[in-house]
This record gives C-alpha cells, structure tokens and sequence, in this order.
C-alpha cells in the first residue's frame, strides 16, 4: 500500500552525504516503544524527495507534546539532544584534523566505523523530532493563543496573524547572525584582521557546506571580507552590529508587550520558551549534520582512490560499503552502479531498511510520490516575515539551482532553504517554500535578512513556474498568481 508522506523536496542530494537510514530507524523504534516512523528517501535526475509518513508524524506528535508539556522531561530532552550533537561534532572535528592518507586501509576503515558510533544518535532522534516539531508546534501554538483571546472577538485573521508572527519571532542569535557579528566586530576592532580572520574561520568554516555543497570556508573568505568591512563606512558598521547584538532583547521585549497587553497566562510565555529551545536547536543539528557530511565526505576522499573507484561513481556507494570495501569484501557491482545512477530509493520500515535502484526505483518513486494540483491560482502557508511584494517566480529545486537562477528582484520558490541557500535569498523580493514553520531556516534568516517569506505552503514547487508574476502576502500568508506563462 502506498504511504501518505509527508513530502520535503531538494535539489540533487547523493546517496554517501544522506546515507543515515539505520540511524533512522533505530531512533523511532526507539522512541518510547510506542511509535514507529516510516521514512523515504528517493533520488532521480536533479531531484530528491524526503519524506515522513503523516500517520507516524502524528502520532510521534502527540508523545513530543506531553514531553514538552512537562517541565522536568522537557529540560531532560534538551540535554539529551546537546549531548549526542557535541559528541557527533567533537568526533567530525577529530577527523577533520587527521592525516586520513598516513593510515592504511583497515585504519581508514576503523576511522569510518568509529565516526559512524560517535555520530549516529545526532543523525537519529534529533532529526525526526525536530522536523515533528515544526510541523506541528505551529498549530499548537495558534490554538493555544486563540483560545486565550475568544473574549476578543473582534480581532480580524489579519491581525491575529500578525500578532502570532511578532510572538512566535525567535530570541534566538542564528549562526549566520553570529558569524556577521564576529567580522563587524573584528572590523571595528584593533586586533590584526588576519589573526581575527583565523578565529572567524575556526569557528565558521563550515557555514557554506549544505546537503548538495561540500566546499567549506577558506581562511581567505573572511580576510577578504574583513578588507571589505575595513574600506567600508564605520558608523554604517556600528549600526549594523547594534542591530544584531540588540536585536535579542528588542524581540523579548515586544513579546512581553504583547503578552501584558493581551492579559496571557503564564502557558503562552512558557510555549515560547520551548520555541526558543527547539529554534537554537534546529542551528546544533544543522552545524552537526554538515560537519558530519564533511567528514565523510574527507575519509570519501580518501577510500576511493585507493578502492579504484571513479570520482563521478563516489557519490554512489554507502558508507557501510566503502568501509567493507576497504576490509577487502566486494562491493557493488558496475551494474548496480549504473542503476543506481538512474535512480535510488529508500524505504525505512521497522525492522529493516529497504533498498531500491535502476527501473523498480522508478516506479516505486512514481507511485509514492505523485501528486495532482491543477489550475492552482492561490497558495496558503505561514507569513513567517511580513510584506508585501509582486515580482517574477523562480521555481528551484534546492541550493545549487537557486544560486545559479535567481537575479536580483525574483520570487525565490524553493522546497526548503538550507545555510548554502543564504546567497540566493539576499537577491531575494520575497521567499515562499513548500515546508517549514516558525522554527525553520527560511523563517528565521528571513526575518534577519527583512525579506518577506511565506512559508508551509506544501505545493509552492508544484504549481508555480519560472517566469509566473506572482503576489506574495507574507502579512497574511498567501500567495497569488497574477500573470502566468506558457512554460511547462
């Protein structure tokens, strides 16, 4: 029978770099012994699907939240996943640092098998949960405050939207904030910019690197654009920076405004915390996730030279592969390679993970993904980042098609924006997304950047087209098509 997924869409995402299936699996049989999450992973072309199964996704809900309903157990959850995403970016950093080419081939094997142990718990729980959480908290959220403001009837939808987005906008500092903050702060400085740059570096080098981009920061990036800062206007710099220092208490400051005026309970300023929590959360995991694909992608490197396989054929084989391979067991035949190329699909159950390549790829990911939206003129989600814009839509498939399309002025259509999806989003009108909540990446750096973002609208990609003139109400959270065009 085929799945109702919870579908997420991105650009082209090799099969090494995602490879987390039996951490996956482990982690929601896991979970409490109540609950068990399907999971999809398919890759075709220049495309790639993730998906949630929506039966497992509620019910996986309702056990995220009675644990963060409870103070003690919700604190307990925190640690928990701080613990095993510093565990997983203590042992990629250690990779980082070896001399991968000094071992030999049952060393480079241990070394991978080492860094799968110490990174699997970051790639099971925290991954499931926090995606659970932002589908869901949203609505929670909103129910709780509407049912604490019906004596306030007169209150339009609009102004109930925003008084949700001016709540629900995160205390939270994003590491892309942080990372401005600390070049504004060494540009303004008197320490010499190539030692300040060194520090910049070995605290950001792998903000760039994303699910399809595995190029980290050079120290020269941040020397470059500390010369920039340098040549710049001081004040215009100052300004910046008290922005983005100030910016935390600004936002606390309108919340309990807001809360007084409305007479809220305590259950509102308490919900907002756990936003706060899961949002600085969300920056952990996605720091641990792209350290983790850098460190794999470094022993990668490393094995397939000395296993002979072709650099455009790495991206094909499993971690678990590359390290049998390197114990001297066979591998993959040409074969399988080349089906693999055409297609893949994974299908994590129960008790065990389901594999599928070539021509049954194909079709099962035909089946499991086909959706119908026709003759869709109007798009609902979250105004995540309030305005109004009309411009022209640039429908991308993830981070690297998004950087090589978008001009100055476009609607940026994307599945979900990624840290590699910043430089698109700054040539950004408007942001408008399949996925997301008030927690996710596109919401958060949209609000920093001050571009409108609608996002949730779950079909943003399907129905919109390159060239469409579109209308984006992120005060409303809709999203209009005003011209179309003859592009299919």
């Amino acid at each position: 029978m085929v799945e109702d997924w919870q579908l997420y869409s991105r650009g082209k995402i090799p099969y090494y770099r995602i490879d987390l299936f039996e951490s996956l699996r482990k982690a929601s049989a896991a979970h409490n012994k109540k609950s068990f999450l399907r999971v999809l992973y398919s890759c075709q072309e220049h495309a790639t699907y993730w998906g949630w199964s929506r039966d497992g996704i509620s019910e996986w809900k309702e056990i995220l939240l009675s644990q963060i309903a409870d103070r003690e157990a919700r604190e307990r959850h925190y640690r928990e996943y701080e613990s095993v995403l510093e565990r997983s970016n203590r042992a990629t950093e250690e990779v980082r640092g070896m001399n991968l080419r000094g071992l030999n081939d049952v060393e480079l094997a241990d070394v991978l098998a080492n860094l799968r142990r110490r990174t699997e718990a970051a790639e099971g729980m925290p991954n499931i949960d926090l995606d659970v959480f932002d589908i869901h908290f949203d609505e929670f959220f909103r129910s709780e405050v509407r049912r604490q403001i019906m004596k306030e009837e007169s209150m339009s939808n609009s102004a109930f939207d925003e008084m949700i987005r001016l709540l629900s906008e995160p205390i939270h500092m994003t590491f892309v904030a942080e990372e401005e903050k600390m070049m504004l702060q060494a540009a303004l400085g008197e320490d010499d910019p190539k030692t300040s740059a060194g520090v910049i570096h070995e605290r950001f080098w792998w903000v760039p690197l994303g699910w399809e981009h595995d190029l980290p920061r050079e120290k020269g990036y941040y020397e470059k654009k500390l010369e920039e800062y340098e040549r710049g206007d001081r004040s215009a710099l100052q300004s910046r920076l008290s922005d983005i220092e100030e910016r935390p208490e600004k936002v606390g400051k309108q919340r309990m405004e807001i809360i007084g005026k409305m007479g809220f309970d305590d259950t509102i300023e308490d919900l907002l915390s756990v936003l706060d929590r899961f949002t600085a959360l969300h920056d952990l995991r996605k720091e641990a996730q792209v350290r983790g694909v850098y460190a794999y992608l470094s022993i990668l490197t490393e094995a397939v030279g000395r296993l002979g396989i072709e650099d455009a054929d790495k991206e094909l084989y499993s971690r678990e592969e590359i390290r049998s391979m390197l114990l001297g067991k066979p591998g993959p035949d040409a074969a399988e390679i080349e089906k693999r190329r055409r297609a893949i699909l994974v299908l994590v159950e129960r008790d065990e993970v389901r594999f599928f390549s070539g021509e049954e790829a194909e079709r099962m990911i035909a089946e499991e993904t086909e959706e119908e939206h026709d003759n869709v003129k109007e798009l609902s989600g979250l105004g995540a980042s309030k305005g109004f814009v009309r411009g022209r839509v640039k429908v991308c498939g993830g981070a690297r098609e998004a950087l090589r399309k978008m001009e100055e002025g476009d609607i940026l259509v994307i599945g979900m924006t990624t840290p590699d999806t910043v430089p698109a989003m700054k040539l950004a009108s408007a942001v408008v997304t399949n996925e997301g909540g008030v927690t996710c990446h596109a919401a958060i750096v949209s609000r920093e950047l001050n571009v409108p973002c609608v996002v949730g609208t779950h079909i943003a990609t399907k129905v919109l087209k390159d060239g469409e003139i579109v209308e984006v109400d992120a005060n409303r959270g809709v999203v209009r098509v005003m011209e179309k065009t003859d592009k299919e």
